[in-house]
């Protein structure tokens, strides 16, 4: 089973290599310090092309993070309580 993971704050792609060496697949990549992205880029650019991750849905981050995909919906977030 190919097992998969994304890249905070990736600087140079040094945990990406690694992942790589372990057989993981890398789905994103993400740099926010325009210094590390302008070192970044020419090496993963042309597999990550540039894009705004403030684009991302809450509902993925839920996911990305473990939960289920209907988390909204759990009885146990509920706010309202019944007497």
């Amino acid at each position: 089973m190919l097992k998969k993971h994304g890249s905070l704050f990736t600087e140079i792609g040094g945990f990406d290599l690694a992942a790589s060496w372990m057989g993981w697949e890398n789905v994103f990549s993400c740099e926010k310090n325009p210094l590390g992205a302008a070192q970044q880029r020419p090496v993963l650019g042309r597999k990550f092309p540039r894009g705004n991750i403030g684009l991302v849905s809450p509902r993925f981050l839920a996911e990305l993070m473990g939960f289920p995909v209907n988390w909204m919906e759990s009885p146990f977030l509920s706010c309202s309580s019944k007497a």
